[in-house]
């Protein structure tokens, strides 16, 4: 009898194991062959720091959620303020965006950024759609208080948010209202190509950037 009531304790550990393991492994599984299905997300974890990111797949591309918040040196916090990389990510120069993503991730290109915006119906109303819902516009940015604001709906979960920039003077500018992100897209020797979104657009621009000043990234799974 004894040895009866300890085999059924060592099945029902064995069994209740298995199930907290496969539990855990689906909230931060990682495919990108898995389907293509819109709207899959989950959380990984940056081994370097150990950060936790959330990602989203959208169409057949994974990206991160949120911008990177890893410390590459000489990277900034706007306004050198921890708690704005905490809510916002850091900011890089190009040449830093370039390395900094994850193993398994990559700066996204120009051409990877556009196949997004495809993705999400246009880049014409892009702006709408990856915003997050809340966290946009600070009315105390009037000097830049040319329009209505704007609210997103974050349609597909990439939640972006209005990170600001900043420029090797230290100069920093647009939290609150504006967002930019590069590619690892070069334009010309001085420049490479960066997308951006603003609280009262509903687009998303698509431009070129001094490769000396500070962006934020999202990168992309390999």
């Amino acid at each position: 009898m004894d040895r009866v009531r300890f085999l059924s304790k060592v099945v029902l550990a064995v069994s209740v194991s298995l199930a907290l393991a496969l539990t855990c492994s689906c909230s931060s599984d990682i495919d990108p062959e898995d389907g293509g299905n819109e709207g899959n997300s989950g959380t990984f974890t940056d081994n370097r720091d150990g950060n936790v990111y959330k990602w989203v797949k959208i169409d057949k591309q994974i990206w991160m959620a949120e911008n990177l918040n890893f410390n590459v040196n000489g990277s900034k916090c706007y306004d050198n303020d921890p708690a704005n990389c905490v809510k916002y990510g850091r900011l890089y120069n190009w040449s830093m965006a370039m390395n900094a993503c994850p193993t398994g991730w990559r700066l996204p290109s120009d051409t990877e950024w556009n196949a997004l915006m495809i993705a999400v119906g246009g880049s014409s109303t892009a702006g709408i759609k990856l915003k997050a819902t809340n966290g946009w516009y600070d009315p105390g940015y009037t000097y830049i208080d040319i329009g209505d604001y704007i609210p997103g709906t974050d349609s597909y979960g990439f939640s972006a948010l209005p990170s600001g920039y900043s420029e090797p003077s230290g100069f920093f500018g647009g939290l609150g209202i504006y967002a930019s992100w590069w590619s690892a897209s070069s334009a010309d020797n001085t420049s490479a190509v960066r997308y951006f979104m603003f609280y009262d657009a509903v687009n998303v621009g698509k431009g070129s950037g001094f490769i000396t000043n500070f962006n934020s990234i999202r990168c992309m799974h390999n």
